[in-house]
């Protein structure tokens, strides 16, 4: 069953993707009118890591990395 989310801010953190992610957030303030950010998630420990409360939603991208034996 899908809950309702109350929430000020969305974060897109992206790091292989960061452009996929700056889009997403990008997307996401002209269609719903939320505050959305992407940022690079290698920085996240920074400064903006300060302002996340129960109040933001993280949207992550994930990938699939294929690792080879040596």
């Amino acid at each position: 069953m899908l809950q309702s989310i109350k929430m000020h801010a969305t974060l897109y953190p992206g790091r292989i993707w960061f452009s996929v992610a700056l889009e997403g957030a990008l997307e996401l303030k002209e269609i719903s009118y939320i505050h959305a950010e992407g940022y690079p998630a290698a920085e996240m420990k920074h400064g903006p890591i300060a302002l996340i409360d129960e109040h933001i939603l993280w949207l992550l991208l994930l990938q699939k990395i294929l690792l080879t034996k040596k």
